[in-house]
């Protein structure tokens, strides 16, 4: 439950790196031809940089990864990550299969991922960090928590060029100031909280479906998206690594319910095209997460033993909260909560 709308597919890798101490070097392991990827992400969650089998291919591998204020040459054999700030997150993805044999190897490999200092002295680079907030706290924070983890994350990681006017501006409001202007602004984050959560966002593709990102290496300006994605599908990756379309409406623009039953039809030869896999995934909209079902499925894509195809070769997936009545389309259908609900295609 650290991220919201997870995958159903892969093993996460996560990490933080603090980069004001010098450069790090990061360890792969051959990956065969498993598919992995490793984003990085800065501080304003802009998917800057990626390594994987689409990238850096899949045999081992040594990422040198620097922040802005290193100046040298690349090792010999390091593939370059450069930073642009202090502090980078990598969330990081393996694929695996619904087999505890296929799990234990991916941890195995996981294992197998290594930090060490760039300097010479081949040490972990693992070191404690206060960020100065309980992760386990998901509402808003109150004013103070949040002006003193804000200036703190822009004190190490600057905004970009482009954003710097509109970064001065914002700091007013994080000034010291009354207890009634923080009131104002606690009540004002914990509003902007549930609105950037509980809108329903209408189609843009068509069937109901939307595309809610599209960042390659950063959102620029956009910054209602970066917001939308930052609270509700944090570690996105770029568009060429994964492309991440959304159904919270059906095709008359009403919000999906989990006591209605809805079915999802690709036609011949017109499922996802794609380099490594599709998903669908079913989650709770309340909270972006994977919702308890009687049969343990919470996703149906291209890898699932029970899918089964038409005859002319479409497909048809099943969702709601009740079982199809053909028994037929049990190995389709992908339960949903009872209440509203949203589901997602990952690929």
């Amino acid at each position: 439950r650290q991220v919201v709308t997870p995958n159903n597919d892969t093993l996460y890798n996560t990490t933080w790196l603090d980069l004001s101490q010098g450069p790090v070097f990061i360890e792969v392991p051959d990956m065969g031809e498993r598919y992995w990827t490793l984003g990085f992400l800065d501080m304003w969650t802009n998917p800057f940089g990626h390594a994987g089998r689409r990238t850096t291919g899949n045999p081992a591998q040594r990422l040198f990864v620097h922040g802005p204020g290193w100046r040298g040459e690349v090792p010999a054999g390091a593939a370059p990550i450069a930073v642009p700030g202090d502090d980078a997150w990598i969330i990081g993805r393996i694929l695996v299969d619904n087999d505890p044999a296929d799990i234990a190897k991916v941890r195995g490999l996981q294992a197998q991922h290594a930090i060490v200092r760039a300097d010479g002295s081949g040490k972990a680079a693992a070191h404690q960090f206060d960020a100065g907030i309980d992760g386990r706290i998901t509402a808003a924070p109150d004013a103070q928590t949040y002006r003193r983890v804000v200036l703190a994350a822009l004190a190490r990681n600057p905004a970009p060029g482009a954003d710097a006017a509109a970064a001065e501006s914002a700091l007013r409001f994080l000034e010291p100031a009354t207890q009634a202007h923080d009131d104002a602004f606690a009540a004002a984050l914990a509003e902007v909280h549930a609105q950037l959560r509980g809108a329903v966002k209408a189609s843009d593709v068509g069937g109901g479906w939307s595309v809610p990102v599209l960042v390659r290496e950063s959102f620029g300006q956009d910054y209602l998206t970066r917001a939308r994605v930052a609270r509700n599908l944090i570690g996105a990756l770029g568009v060429e690594e994964a492309m991440y379309i959304m159904g919270e409406v059906d095709e008359s623009g009403q919000a999906l319910d989990g006591r209605h039953a809805y079915e999802l039809h690709f036609g011949p030869g017109q499922a996802p095209q794609v380099d490594a896999f599709w998903s669908l995934t079913m989650y709770r909209r309340s909270d972006c997460m994977l919702v308890e079902n009687p049969i343990g499925r919470y996703s149906l894509g291209d890898r699932s033993p029970s899918l089964r195809y038409e005859p002319d070769g479409s497909l048809r997936l099943r969702l709601g909260a009740a079982a199809p009545r053909d028994a037929a389309c049990h190995g389709n259908w992908l339960p949903a909560p009872a209440g509203d609900a949203r589901r997602a295609c990952s690929s």
